[in-house]
């Protein structure tokens, strides 16, 4: 099959239109110097270049319904063309199909079974990682690797895994393996990677080469985001915490534009959650629950300390860490018309089966291991919002809530990039407004639940761990052991923001980092909450 390609000046045309969007204008262009693209099958390199560039430019479906008109081409080479579309479109599982299918052909191309192979792998180690699952992505992301050395984007992977393993110096040998390679693009995620992992040596230096791509045109708002978290975290290293600041509220502008917060909905969402979950409503035994012992939810603000908490229970033998399980709040949102509940009297609406549907619901989410050990826990922050629902499913399950200076919160929030958009978390205005309602809450959830809703202040964990330890096993009614000392220890994969801070033994340096800030910065805190030195009763206590 000979090689036809796109000439340097009709791609140069072609990215003409591309870039203002009209992707039928390019295709137009392209068809005009290549009128059998769709049906000679010698076109094929030329037909893999625009489906490309399409995706490159977001034109998914475009390239997707070119690909429906293409005749004669062969069925390996097309199904790696539809695959990469269909990966575009969302439609994962189809794709994922379609890309084995061409990995496994042998007719196919050997430059197409390398490249349906390279997608497969990365995507397929994309799966495990997502699911906590960090050694066998590192499988995959390794085989992709090898099919391609000179891509970044297997080394981020892979050094995102070792990170969540807690092999930080094998993660940054990554992330710095990632900037060696000149694809042109991916800078980003390889120094936002080098950031996570604490390195110092040479921070200062990360920041400056940072700020230089910060110069360049044409970096999207991802990139662009990515890169001002990691220059953020690399001066704050530099205790240089002033333009830090600044680059954290930057990188959060960014975000904020594109994910609007609405206080008076979470103000409503309170209102109602308060109104329906009463002590009488909390009281009562409800048919269809489930006797389920042993479940433990930490709960709190993110960045309140939950992690931690979990990874000092997850050195237990006797405990196994579930991690952040959303069932939950998606069970709660179902249930209640995405909380437009109707009246004081609504749990009674929920009949026995639906009831014990609920439980079972939430149980079959967990890994099915979990079974072996006498507790589990489960850290998703904003399960603060489900309590009540949680209580009356599981008479049985017990809630720890994460104490911290709320001034601490916010500044962690503001300086942590969350995979998951938190809409709240992207200016100290929407944090303070958001820590106040979830105030509101925390305290009803602990005057109508009193036997159940434990607290932990995360300074005095963090200041006294022979002390604090054993007291919050206490009154989980988990027996002491040793091990829990020690949770650094702990042999599990950590997927979330504090992945790294947890692998390291317990720390106090974390506790009134807000400090290190200028008032001025901090305005719209010392606006909306008590003055810092006045917040050691602002979360109730047990």
């Amino acid at each position: 099959m000979s090689e036809i390609s796109i000439s340097p000046p009709l791609e140069q045309a072609l990215l003409t239109f591309l870039t203002r969007g009209d992707a039928d204008g390019a295709f137009r262009e392209l068809t005009r110097h290549f009128p059998e693209l769709q049906t000679d099958p010698e076109h094929l390199a030329v037909l893999q270049r625009w489906i490309d560039l399409s995706l490159q430019f977001g034109q998914a479906r475009h390239a997707f319904d070119v690909l429906e008109y293409c005749a004669n081409y062969p069925d390996a080479e097309m199904d790696l063309m539809e695959g990469m579309c269909r990966l575009h479109l969302g439609e994962r599982d189809e794709a994922m199909d379609l890309l084995n299918e061409a990995r496994s052909n042998d007719k196919a191309l050997p430059r197409t079974k390398a490249r349906a192979s390279y997608v497969w792998l990365m995507e397929r180690g994309n799966d495990l990682r997502s699911s906590g699952e960090s050694a066998a992505a590192i499988e995959h992301y390794q085989q992709a690797s090898d099919i391609r050395p000179d891509l970044p984007a297997p080394y981020v992977c892979m050094g995102l895994c070792q990170n969540h393993l807690g092999d930080i110096a094998a993660a940054e040998s990554l992330a710095r393996k990632a900037l060696t390679c000149e694809q042109a693009g991916v800078e980003a995620e390889a120094y936002h990677l080098l950031s996570q992992c604490g390195c110092t040596d040479d921070a200062s230096a990360m920041a400056e080469a940072i700020s230089e791509i910060l110069e360049k045109p044409g970096l999207g708002d991802r990139e662009r985001t990515l890169l001002l978290f990691a220059r953020g975290r690399f001066l704050n290293m530099e205790k240089n915490y002033q333009e830090a600041f600044d680059s954290f509220a930057a990188a959060n502008e960014l975000r904020a534009a594109k994910n609007p917060y609405d206080p008076e909905a979470y103000e409503r969402q309170m209102d109602v959650l308060t109104e329906v979950f009463t002590r009488d409503a909390l009281a009562k035994a409800y048919p269809g629950a489930n006797d389920r012992d042993g479940l433990l939810f930490i709960i709190g603000m993110p960045r309140s300390g939950t992690t931690l908490c979990e990874q000092i229970l997850a050195a237990h033998p006797d405990v196994f860490a579930g991690g952040e399980i959303g069932t939950m709040n998606e069970l709660l949102a179902e249930v209640s018309g995405d909380f437009e509940i109707e009246g004081p009297n609504w749990s009674d609406t929920l009949d026995e089966e639906q009831r014990a549907s609920l439980a079972e619901r939430y149980l079959d989410s967990l890994r099915p291991e979990s079974n072996d050990f006498r507790w589990h826990t489960d850290k998703l922050p904003f399960n603060f919002l489900s309590v009540g629902l949680i209580a009356q499913l599981f008479p049985k399950a017990q809630f720890l809530f994460c104490r911290r200076h709320p001034y601490d919160i916010a500044v962690s929030n503001l300086e942590q990039h969350f995979t998951e958009v938190h809409p709240f978390a992207l200016s100290l205005e929407r944090i303070a407004h958001f820590t106040l309602a979830a105030q509101r809450l925390a305290e009803h959830w602990a005057e109508v639940l009193p036997d159940r809703f434990h607290t932990v202040s995360y300074e005095a964990l963090a200041g006294s761990p022979t002390e604090e330890i054993p007291r919050m096993l206490e009154t989980l009614g988990v027996p002491w052991n040793e091990n829990c000392l020690s949770p650094e220890k702990a042999e599990r994969s950590v997927t979330t923001a504090s992945s790294r801070q947890v692998r390291q033994a317990i720390y106090t340096s974390s506790s009134y980092k807000w400090q290190r800030y200028r008032r001025d910065q901090l305005a719209p805190l010392y606006d909306a909450l008590p003055d810092p030195e006045n917040c050691e009763d602002f979360w109730p206590e047990s």
